[in-house]
């Protein structure tokens, strides 16, 4: 293979393996909704929705990241761009911040030393 041929095959494995981590990620959640009512959408409002009968939403960004090492500090095009498209969806009211839960996940890291790292799940810390 040449390397012209191996960067194009490059190309095309991470957007391939991420929209198949969206497929899994949307089956795995759509398992376990408990109400009938509820639905999973795949590149409606974000790569995977989940919506209640009631209105409510969860938006789920996924970084997926395989040959790279990803890292999602304050300084990450991956990180701005998400809240640069979270933020268009809000002021075009799209999206309703009092019925959303916006959930960004990635494959990297988080830096301990980075502000993002108090607003993880585990040891989240929302005033710091």
């Amino acid at each position: 293979m040449t390397d012209l041929q191996r960067s194009s095959s490059d190309n095309a494995t991470d957007p391939f393996l991420g929209f198949l981590y969206q497929l899994r990620f949307a089956l795995l959640g759509g398992l376990h909704l408990r109400d009938p009512s509820e639905s999973v959408a795949i590149e409606l409002l974000d790569d995977v929705q989940f919506a209640s009968a009631d209105g409510r939403l969860r938006l789920h960004q996924l970084k997926h990241s395989v040959s790279k090492k990803a890292s999602l500090g304050p300084r990450s095009d991956n990180l701005w761009k998400t809240i640069g498209n979270w933020s268009i969806k809000v002021a075009k009211n799209e999206v309703d911040l009092n019925v959303t839960n916006l959930y960004l996940h990635t494959t990297g890291r988080v830096p301990k030393q980075s502000p993002l790292s108090y607003l993880q799940l585990r040891g989240r810390d929302e005033s710091r």
